[in-house]
């Protein structure tokens, strides 16, 4: 199905070119007409895929709308006086309808080939008990709740196309009731073909929260009194975790009873307080793993639920982890009064929160105030923390920044750098951050033997392990190049060609950078002496 869906595609493509470029009678009669290759715009394409996946979609679900509008340069579709009646065996009277104000779709903006982002948003849903099964529907009225309603509701997927990595986020404000949020970060994502396993997920984290927003007052209705006491809802909620794990877990031993293995009574344990103070006290409600490291899932996993519960380690808590990292207000003052009272640690955990908007609101000129001395001074994170948090508003303070940095994690952000700058620009902060870092470089008069030549030039070039200087890189592939190292040569035949087309202004920094990169590794040449060296090796 596969094989035949790209087959098709590609057909259609290629016909769409052949009509683009079929040259136009002279000759034609009748009124002029615009060119066919008109039709085939980016707009017209984007508008033909918007009505293809609304076909696709009443394919599965019966659908109105009142209006749509389409923004390809944003890449955003927007749908208003949404009616949904979907297909339910429980709804004979087909009563049924899902109303929405407003549907918005959302796909990574043009240009951001680092990403593949969606976001659906649905606003102003409404729907009539009729929707819900007949058992949910019934506790749903006992609790005096009329019909279903949200505010809002999103699902975001960003996907990393450099990592594979992929997170989800889905959200839903029901109004009067409560908020419901659950997040998925997978360190890695892949489809593969023709495998045992086609899907492949190694799991960060995931998370479920409810924030209760009336939900409970409600719910109170259709329960026994006994079981909103604080304790006899603690304990009965232990009791059925505890009943539901012993009959997940693998059958004990003849006249054994049931155990429990750690992972299961962590839970256990952190469920009966948390429903304890949530009884008590409605607020947050949260499942979330803790895990050490990122496990792998597969088919075979999902299908071992004891196995899948103890790789993921779930507890329930109060409050999600992320705000244990909440910079307190005492510090959160000092930092804009007095933040010379504090120490480099704290400066530099403030600083990161301010100015990536995780622990404290965003403030970026406060945060990069408290950064830049620690930058100024070696430290890699904060270096790396004003470089992303400048790229956007200032490229060339950014790419001073992350060329401190001096490790493989900044390459991808100063190539995207690069490409906002001019070549005399890059070359000329390349050389003021080599300058401050001449004293940890080898020494222009020693021998260095070929297999460290080659490193240092690649060094220079990805600008990890060494500051990136694109004519430092070349110097110690000269080098390598006249020892008769093709790694070496293939080097300086790449920062050659990637200067080649770069326009007059870019071609004259260059030349300059280039000759005297060349007379510095002649005289580094013939300083060591590498024609003896090399022949007595």
């Amino acid at each position: 199905m596969h094989r035949a869906f790209r087959t098709t595609l590609a057909t259609v493509a290629v016909t769409a070119c052949l009509v683009a470029s079929a040259p136009q009678s002279a000759d034609a009669a009748g009124d002029p007409r615009p060119p066919l290759s008109d039709l085939v715009s980016f707009n017209n394409i984007n508008e033909w895929v918007a009505r293809v996946s609304l076909l696709f979609l009443r394919s599965v679900v019966d659908l109105t709308y009142q209006d749509i509008t389409n923004d390809p340069y944003a890449n955003r579709t927007t749908v208003t006086g949404i009616v949904i009646r979907p297909a339910l065996a429980w709804d004979r009277g087909q009563q049924c309808r899902i109303l929405a104000e407003q549907l918005s779709l959302s796909f990574t903006e043009l240009g951001d080939w680092d990403r593949i982002a969606i976001r659906l948003e649905l606003t102003g849903v409404t729907a009539p008990l009729f929707c819900l099964p007949p058992d949910a529907a019934g506790m749903a009225a006992v609790s005096e709740i009329a019909n279903l309603a949200a505010d809002r509701v999103f699902v975001d997927i960003d996907y990393r196309m450099n990592s594979s990595a992929m997170r989800t986020s889905i959200h839903a404000t029901l109004p009067n009731l409560a908020a419901v949020t659950a997040d998925l970060d997978f360190a890695y994502v892949a489809v593969r073909e023709d495998r045992d396993d086609p899907v492949v997920l190694e799991l960060r984290h995931a998370a479920v929260m409810l924030d209760d927003m009336g939900l409970w007052q409600k719910a109170k209705k259709s329960m026994l009194p006994e079981i909103t006491q604080p304790d006899v809802a603690a304990q009965t909620a232990a009791a059925g975790l505890t009943e539901l794990f012993a009959g997940m877990n693998p059958p004990p031993k003849s006249g054994a009873q049931p155990q429990l293995d750690s992972a299961q009574a962590a839970f256990v344990q952190s469920a009966a307080a948390q429903v304890r103070q949530f009884v008590a006290k409605p607020g947050t409600l949260m499942i979330e793993t803790a895990l050490p490291q990122p496990v792998r899932l597969n088919e075979q996993t999902f299908n071992d639920p004891a196995r899948l519960f103890a790789m993921m380690q779930p507890v329930v808590s109060g409050r999600p982890a992320t705000r244990h990292q909440i910079v307190p207000a005492a510090q959160l003052r000092a930092a804009l009064t007095a933040p010379a009272n504090l120490s480099n640690a704290d400066k530099l955990r403030i600083g990161q929160a301010l100015v990536l908007g995780i622990g404290a609101p965003r403030a970026l000129a406060v945060g990069q105030a408290l950064l830049t001395p620690l930058a100024d001074a070696g430290d890699d994170e904060a270096a790396l923390a004003l470089a992303v948090s400048l790229q956007a508003t200032d490229p060339e303070a950014a790419y001073r920044f992350a060329l401190k940095v001096g490790t493989g994690e900044t390459s991808g952000l100063m190539d995207r750098l690069e490409q906002s700058l001019t070549t005399p620009q890059v070359l000329a902060l390349q050389s003021t951050a080599l300058a401050a870092a001449a004293a940890t470089m080898p020494s222009p008069h020693d021998f260095v033997p070929v297999t460290r030549v080659r490193a240092q030039a690649l060094a220079h070039l990805r600008g990890s392990g060494a500051v990136r200087s694109y004519a430092r890189a070349y110097y110690w592939a000269l080098l390598g190049e006249a020892a008769g190292d093709q790694a070496a040569a293939s080097i300086a035949g790449e920062i050659e060609t990637r200067m080649r087309h770069r326009g007059s202004a870019a071609a004259t920094a260059w030349q300059a950078a280039a000759d005297q990169a060349r007379t510095d590794a002649l005289a580094h040449w013939l300083a060591a002496d590498y024609p003896a060296t090399l022949v007595g090796k």
